[in-house]
This record gives structure tokens, sequence and C-alpha cells, in this order.
């Protein structure tokens, strides 16, 4: 089994952490440091043994393939990855590859945090000038002179009055 990561998505490091944005889901995924490694080092060619080796080169800690294939299966579930994965051979449970692998590794976990984005649409601001405020918005956050004013005012009712 040597895993691909998927294209087409945007990749961009924080610290020791990458941010994984898909624009065809408008979805974002934050890896932690083990699950941005091997998304990195998902290339097509390297090996989940290798992917090991390479994980415990970059941690300093006793990486097992056991770890690989948990971060696997995350990555899989955020579909950030090509093709599906097939199943891993004798495949234990998380809890008891942590167990195996020992506490010290556990901080290695991988974490794949998603959420949803926003479409700039979704994410555009609900006020409105002053003089859009009919009765049929009262109450939706108005501006005056400013869109500063949002946050403390609102159309009254009455045409055009923002308070």
């Amino acid at each position: 089994m040597k895993p691909l990561a998927r294209s087409g998505v945007i990749a961009r490091p924080v610290g020791d952490e990458v941010v994984v944005y898909d624009p065809a889901t408008h979805m974002a995924h934050c890896l932690n440091r083990t699950a941005a490694l091997v998304f990195r080092a998902a290339d097509g060619r390297t090996s989940v043994a290798g992917l090991a080796v390479l994980l415990a080169e970059k941690t300093g800690a006793e990486a097992h393939q056991d770890l690989v294939w948990a971060t696997l299966e995350r990555l899989a579930e955020a579909n950030l990855l090509e093709g599906s994965l097939p199943p891993r051979p004798a495949a234990p449970s998380r809890r008891q590859a942590l167990r195996r692998l020992g506490i010290g590794v556990a901080a290695l976990a991988p974490v794949v945090a998603s959420l949803v984005v926003p479409t700039p649409a979704e994410a555009a601001p609900t006020c409105i000038q002053a003089m859009a405020c009919t009765t049929m918005n009262t109450g939706q956050n108005c501006y005056v002179l400013s869109p500063l004013e949002c946050a403390t005012k609102a159309c009254t009712g009455v045409a055009g009055e923002c308070l």
C-alpha cells in the first residue's frame, strides 16, 4: 500500500500543522503534526513502512505502522487521500493501537479536525444602509455613515430610520 495525498486541495503550513482546504466541498481540515507529516509524505511511492520510518525520523519517537495506519484512516475519513484505503492487515482498534504503541507515543495520535468554510456570499455581512430600512426588516443591523456602526444600530421599523 502506497498512499497518495489527494490533488486539487490547497495545503498551507501553520507551524508544525497544516490547514488543507478543499475548494470542491468548501471544507477545511486542520492536521496536527503527525497527520501533516503523513499527508505531506503520501506521494504514492512511499509505503506504510516507509512512512513509519519517516515519521520516526521527524518526531524523534518510535513510530509504528499502526500509527501510520490510524493516521491514514483519519485522512481517508476527511477525503484527503486519492482512492479508497484498503483495510489494514489485522487491524486493531485505534485504542488498541495506541495502547500497543505506549503512552509516550499517544502524543503523536493523529488529529484531523474538519469544518465547513462559508462561501463568500454566506460570509457577507447582513448589515444594511439606513436608507434600506423598512417595516419588513425591523431589528436588522444597519448603519448610517459606516458599516462599523452595525454592532450598535438596528432598523426601527420606520422607513430609512437606523438607531
